[in-house]
């Protein structure tokens, strides 16, 4: 899957991910963002906003609780963590610090 990736400086970089777990992956890798939780939804460190939210499942429960409460929540916002799939293409923007 082909992303576009726009960073906390408003930087835009092109990517290739086999999917959106690997896209995660290669992102903590990089330090790009932190995954401090590992995945397991309750850190936020992975934070983003997603261009085509009508393409992936809805939050889970705990997900969408964890998005309530930040600062910089917006309609279009994921955890990473917790996307999966492959689409086609993608834009995402990592969201500010909490």
């Amino acid at each position: 899957m082909h992303v576009t990736l726009i960073d906390r400086d408003n930087n835009q970089h092109s990517l290739e991910a086999a999917d959106l777990p690997d896209l995660y992956e290669r992102l903590v890798s990089t330090m790009q963002i932190d995954g401090l939780c590992g995945g397991c939804a309750s850190c936020a460190t992975c934070h983003v906003y997603i261009d085509c939210t009508d393409t992936l499942p809805e939050p889970s429960a705990q997900e969408s609780e964890v998005l309530e409460g930040l600062r910089f929540q917006q309609v279009n916002s994921r955890l990473l963590c917790q996307l999966a799939g492959s689409p086609e293409t993608l834009t995402l923007t990592l969201a500010d610090m909490e």
